[in-house]
C-alpha cells in the first residue's frame, strides 16, 4: 500500500512537470513578436556606418544607385534629395496573411509604408527608418500592433510585425552592400 502511494506521488510529480513544460512550448504556427528599438514611442531602425576614405559625394552617388536598384520606381519613392547631404524616401511594401499551420501566404494583409532618410558626412553615412505604419483610412503606426492589450489587437499583427522586421533587416543588409566599396562596383 505504501509503495503504491509513493509510486502515485512520483507519477503525479512527473506528470505535472511534463504538463508545465508542454504548456511553455511554442505552439505550431504561433508567432513571436520581434524586439524593436523604440524612440519617442515609435519603432525605428537607425545606424551610423563608417566608410573611411569616402567623400560625401561618393556616398551620395552610391546611395542614389542603391535607391535605383532596390526600388522598382525610385523616382516615386524619393521625396527629397539634397546633394551631398541626404536622401529621403517614402516607400511601401506588402505584408501577407499566412496559414497558421503551413506558413504559406494566403493573400495580402495590407500595405506597410515607412520613411527612410539617409544622410551623409565625410567618411560616414547614417540611415534612419521611421514612421512605419500600416496603410489604411487613417495613420496606424505599427507600435499599436505590438501592444496585445489594444482593443483592436489581432494575432495577424504579430505575423505582420515579423514580416516588417524581416523586410527591414534585409533592406538594411542590401543598403550596406550597396554603400560599400565592393557593392558600389556592381
Amino acid at each position: 500500500m505504501r509503495r503504491n502511494i509513493i509510486l502515485a506521488s512520483i507519477l503525479s510529480i512527473a506528470l505535472l512537470s511534463t504538463l508545465d513544460t508542454l504548456a511553455q512550448k511554442k505552439k505550431k504556427g504561433q508567432v513571436t513578436v520581434p524586439e524593436f528599438t523604440m524612440e519617442a514611442g515609435q519603432v525605428i531602425y537607425s545606424e551610423e556606418i563608417n566608410q573611411s576614405g569616402t567623400s560625401v559625394d561618393v556616398l551620395y552617388d552610391r546611395c542614389l544607385k542603391w535607391f535605383n536598384g532596390f526600388y522598382k520606381n525610385s523616382g516615386a519613392v524619393i521625396k527629397e534629395k539634397v546633394a551631398g547631404q541626404k536622401i529621403v524616401g517614402k516607400p511601401k511594401f506588402n505584408v501577407y496573411l499566412k496559414d497558421i499551420k503551413t506558413g504559406k501566404k494566403m493573400g495580402t494583409s495590407g500595405l506597410i509604408g515607412y520613411t527612410i532618410t539617409i544622410s551623409f558626412k565625410s567618411n560616414k553615412y547614417q540611415y534612419r527608418i521611421t514612421k512605419i505604419n500600416k496603410k489604411g483610412s487613417s495613420y496606424f503606426g505599427i507600435e499599436k500592433m505590438i501592444a496585445k492589450n489594444e482593443e483592436k489587437y489581432s494575432h495577424q499583427y504579430a505575423n505582420d510585425l515579423v514580416q516588417v522586421d524581416e523586410y527591414m533587416k534585409g533592406m538594411i543588409a542590401d543598403l550596406k552592400v550597396g554603400m560599400s566599396v565592393t557593392g558600389a562596383k556592381k
